[in-house]
């Protein structure tokens, strides 16, 4: 019961949402510390996706079946997200330097792009309670609204814009990661898995969606240019 709590579900990747979360007096630099922390857990997801992906490791049987209904479908959903999981945090990081930045942003919207698309006919045909493929569909719909958002937003050159859309991608897809951790925690206290499963499939990606929507209004907080900084106070209004 635990290990389909921890692997079933439509999203495998992630990044770092939690990248604003901390109040601090070097914003960019707490950046940098939430970022290398969440990418120590997104990859742990990560690696478990591309090892089912690849057939390294064995699908659990509710995987499996979604393997059966979706050949091919699924394991480029699993191969996908796996890698933009990983690739994610090193384009926050790289946010500093335009260059690499741009190279490895591009590739990272590709492969996330692939994954939440492919994430849509998962979620439908998941084995999951009705109300958790409706959360895990919404997810992989409002990944692909902001993440095309967001490279319209750099295309015009409306840095701001995109730093903010990039960033509730972000916190989407580490709701795979999210998920995780809360459906660990719930089946410790013996709770109910299909409920449970149905809940958290909403809560694990609305909770981080929040968090970065609010704290930078919150903390008077903007991303200002391509170095990452972030300026406060009137400046920000």
């Amino acid at each position: 019961m635990l290990s389909r709590a921890l692997r079933d579900g439509p999203s495998h990747f992630a990044p770092c949402w939690c990248a604003p979360v901390m109040a601090c007096a070097h914003p960019s630099r707490q950046v940098d510390m939430a970022t290398t922390f969440a990418s120590a857990l997104a990859a742990l997801v990560a690696i478990a996706a591309l090892a089912s992906a690849m057939g390294i490791a064995p699908l659990p049987e509710p995987l499996a079946v979604l393997e059966e209904r979706l050949p091919g479908i699924f394991r480029l959903h699993m191969a996908s997200s796996g890698m933009a999981l990983l690739l994610l945090p090193w384009i926050l990081l790289l946010r500093h330097r335009r260059s690499p930045h741009r190279l490895v942003g591009r590739a990272g919207a590709v492969l996330l792009l692939v994954g939440a698309a492919t994430a849509l006919p998962v979620a439908l045909r998941s084995e999951a309670l009705p109300l958790a493929r409706a959360g895990f569909f919404i997810q992989g719909i409002l990944c692909l609204v902001f993440l095309i958002e967001g490279v319209k937003a750099i295309r015009e050159r409306d840095i701001e814009r995109h730093a903010q859309l990039m960033l509730r991608v972000s916190a989407l897809v580490f709701g795979a990661v999210v998920l995780r951790i809360m459906m660990a925690a719930a089946m410790s206290l013996g709770l109910p898995f299909d409920p449970t499963y149905a809940t958290v499939a909403w809560l694990s990606w609305m909770v981080p969606l929040m968090v970065v929507s609010l704290w930078p209004k919150r903390h008077g907080l903007r991303r200002s240019t391509w170095n990452g900084r972030f300026v406060s106070g009137p400046e920000a209004r």
